[in-house]
């Protein structure tokens, strides 16, 4: 069976690099590998990135503004005014409101907070609420997680007397807000050293530059902050986590000890995934579904009644989220399967009475089954007006796609992966046709499956209790430094059930002839039966986890993906060769250490290895020679032009090991002009006689494509007889008998080059091998 994901497996460092690396600091190998990939190499950095501490943290000062904002804020705590913290509604915004209103008590002021609803009040500064805030008393508002954007109504709030001090890390726009003081990581001109500062972690800096000390009482607040808000857990964020992580699994707050109480959270167990999946998750819930006011309330509560009453009613509410996104999700995935949903690249899919808050995380999942760039509305039967959210995919920039469709809308904002809309429902069928036109624009296609990262392929008898240990030196994991995904071969299936309460996972006992692991599959319930009876080997690719039950701790796998290595078919007495693909990206002597026939099916490559391997016992050949048929080891060395050179290749060699490495520099560059492309080439040739072939660079330049394009056109147009080329001029020969791209032998070519590319590329290089050992039983059949 094909895996869900392509597996792209990093670059693996030299044996030296590891080696000396492992020596110095006393690290199994594959430790020592991770730390490499990860881009550390220095002695300084390796010693900070394993022994994060607190002392290495920024100073505070550095960041723009934060004495203007600290002198303001002591002079409103002094003066006794009115002070109100105006914050944002997702786990980030809820934890800087906390953070800010508690640096402010812990100076003797005290502190009002606002946090806006997202359906009635939106994201960031709102004017009428500021005009209430300002009718109300209010003397300085400060920002916390939003403010950068609102220049307009902080103007105002200034205009009116009332000073505003904006501490944000999102997006800065063009224009920034006139406030008394703007606190932002990556404010234009500044130098602070660390510019991916959560929301929280700005307060947190905030803090600290009042309390004139690092706040260690915050540090719990800090850490859930930066987790849910996915920044880059490196520098200063991975030392707030660090210690933040140490600070919940210890926390006095009453709020966090009563979630974790209905969520059943173990409070010594608790890592960057509890907040990720489990405390994060339930404060978000109350921003999804109403007033997230409260969440601040749970998290500064000093009244354990409270808190435990408040717990179980964000418990209650994340519940009625989950159902709420199960059920919309099914709805919306059927939209999709629907024919006239097909053979779209992107998609719209529509609803009433579906609740607004969850549309964003059920688009992430349609995306995620369909991989098509979606838009998930509701529609108001009463307005008309269709509002929702939609997420794309790397490949396709979701806001230019409807950028150019404003006027069908009604309202807009968002980036590349997500953005937020309302729109007449009369509008939907328009700006979806936009969307796809601007998917042919963009050559964007519908991507196979999506890509998983594969750190290192581990042994089984490597996944052990002592390098699991060793792997939390890496911790805490997230965005910029991902949990090690491990690939694992040659293991059989020991045991199998599906869990859960629709039996939508599955355990498993895997197993080599050593030693055995369990299992754990969330979410592939539905491969029961095709694993039930299976009795060859798989591959896998999964994380490595510590399960706790009845006071015993055991090393259990996590399973992301898994492919199924068929044995290869009866070949009629012929024994298959030994086959391994390893696909390389760079062409090193080091490639070339092992003794063997080398193949190229470009003759370009073997000249340019041949002065590489002189004095090594190797031999270079091409596809075609005779060498081929007697060889014992082969290692092919690049990609084939087509399937047939592969097939040929195939059917001439009888070795009893084949190595592919598939080289290719990167991924083809190359792209096919469109028939628009070609239309605009023939009509520059007939209106300008004499071309010289020498001027293609200007001439490509001119027409604003690619060099490369042009003489590939130009080639294919001189198959046709389009045009012709003699003593260096290019002119027009026949351009009205009607003749097919398609027909020309370069045209043909160059599919068939970018067609292999496209597989080799797309498909982990176990698939490539059962590609090639079922090559291998057709030829000998």
């Amino acid at each position: 069976m094909d895996s869900k994901y392509t597996w792209q497996f990093k670059e693996m460092p030299t044996q030296q690099e590891i080696q000396t690396l492992g020596s110095q600091f006393h690290l199994a190998p594959s430790t020592a590998a991770l730390l490499i990939q990860r881009g550390l190499t220095t002695t300084d950095e390796i010693k900070r990135f394993l022994n994060p501490d607190l002392a290495d943290l920024n100073d505070p000062l550095a960041l723009h503004d934060m004495q203007a904002a600290i002198d303001r804020i002591e002079a409103a705590i002094m003066a006794d005014e009115k002070i109100m913290i105006y914050g944002d509604y997702d786990v980030d915004g809820l934890t800087s409101t906390a953070i800010m209103k508690a640096a402010i008590e812990m100076l003797g002021g005290s502190a009002q907070y606002y946090i806006p609803n997202r359906f009635e009040d939106g994201y960031g500064p709102n004017l009428n609420v500021y005009k209430r805030l300002i009718a109300s008393g209010v003397n300085l508002i400060i920002t916390v997680d939003n403010g950068i954007a609102g220049k307009a109504v902080i103007d105002y709030a200034q205009s009116q007397g009332v000073d505003v001090i904006v501490t944000d890390h999102h997006a800065l726009p063009e224009t920034l807000p006139e406030a008394v003081a703007v606190v932002h990581p990556r404010y234009p001109g500044s130098d602070y050293p660390f510019k991916d500062l959560s929301g929280a972690g700005v307060a947190f800096k905030v803090a600290s530059a009042l309390l004139e000390e690092v706040p260690t009482d915050l540090l719990d607040l800090a850490a859930l902050g930066t987790v849910a808000d996915l920044v880059s857990l490196t520098a200063e964020n991975r030392i707030i986590v660090t210690y933040g992580l140490k600070a919940l699994q210890h926390t006095t707050r009453l709020g966090l000890k009563a979630l974790y109480q209905v969520a059943k959270i173990n409070p010594a167990t608790i890592t960057e995934t509890t907040i990720g999946f489990g405390i994060g998750p339930r404060l978000n819930a109350l921003g999804r579904m109403g007033d997230a006011n409260p969440g601040v309330a749970l998290l500064s509560t000093l009244d354990a009644d409270f808190a435990n009453e408040m717990a179980t009613k964000i418990q209650t509410i994340n519940s009625q989220r989950q159902k709420l996104v199960q059920d919309i999700s099914q709805q919306a995935l059927e939209q999709a399967n629907e024919p006239a949903n097909q053979g779209a690249k992107t998609l719209i899919i529509t609803g009433q009475n579906w609740h607004e808050g969850v549309l964003g995380i059920v688009a992430s999942h349609v995306v995620e089954k369909t991989g098509k760039p979606t838009l998930i509305l509701n529609i108001d039967p009463k307005t008309q007006l269709a509002k929702g959210s939609g997420r794309s995919v790397a490949d396709f920039h979701l806001f230019n796609s409807l950028t150019g469709q404003r006027a069908e809308l009604t309202s807009f904002g968002g980036h590349h992966m997500a953005v937020g809309l309302t729109l007449p429902a009369a509008n939907i069928d328009a700006v979806h046709q936009g969307m796809e036109v601007y998917a042919v624009k963009t050559n964007f296609e519908i991507a196979r499956k999506p890509t998983k990262t594969v750190d290192l392929t581990l042994d089984l008898t490597q996944c052990n209790r002592d390098f699991y240990d060793e792997l939390q030196q890496l911790a805490p994991f997230g965005t910029d430094n991902a949990q090690p995904l491990f690939e694992i071969k040659a293991l059989t299936i020991a045991s199998l059930r599906q869990i859960g309460k629709t039996q939508q996972h599955l355990k498993l006992d895997l197993k080599t002839d050593t030693k055995d692991i369990t299992t754990l599959a969330f979410g592939f319930g539905s491969s029961f039966e095709l694993l039930q009876h299976y009795t060859g080997e798989l591959a896998v690719i999964g994380t490595l986890n510590l399960n706790e039950f009845n006071h015993q701790t055991t090393l259990q796998l996590m399973l992301t993906d898994f492919n199924l290595i068929q044995a290869p078919e009866d070949q009629q007495g012929v024994t298959a060769p030994n086959i391994r693909v390893v696909k390389q990206k760079r062409l090193t002597t080091q490639l070339f250490s092992t003794p063997g026939l080398y193949v190229f099916f470009r003759q370009a490559y073997l000249e340019k290895v041949a002065p590489l391997v002189e004095n090594k016992p190797v031999t270079l050949s091409l596809f075609s020679e005779e060498g081929v048929v007697s060889a014992s080891k082969i290692i092919v060395v690049d990609q084939p032009n087509n399937i047939e050179q592969l097939k040929f290749f195939l059917d001439q060699q009888q070795a009893q090991e084949l190595i592919f490495t598939f080289f290719a520099p990167q991924k083809p560059a190359f792209k096919l002009p469109d028939r628009s492309l070609f239309a605009k080439v023939l009509q520059y040739i007939e209106t300008h006689r004499d071309l010289q072939v020498g001027a293609s660079a200007q001439i490509a330049a001119y027409l604003q494509m690619d060099s490369v394009q042009l003489q590939f056109i130009l080639k294919v147009f001189s198959q046709l007889g389009f045009v012709k080329i003699n003593d260096g001029l290019i002119n027009v020969l026949d351009i009205h008998t009607k003749k097919a791209l398609e027909t020309a032998p370069t045209y043909q070519a160059m599919v068939q080059r970018l067609s292999v590319a496209q597989t080799i590329a797309e498909n982990t290089n176990e698939k490539l091998q059962q590609l090639i050992l079922k090559q291998l039983n057709q030829a000998a059949k």
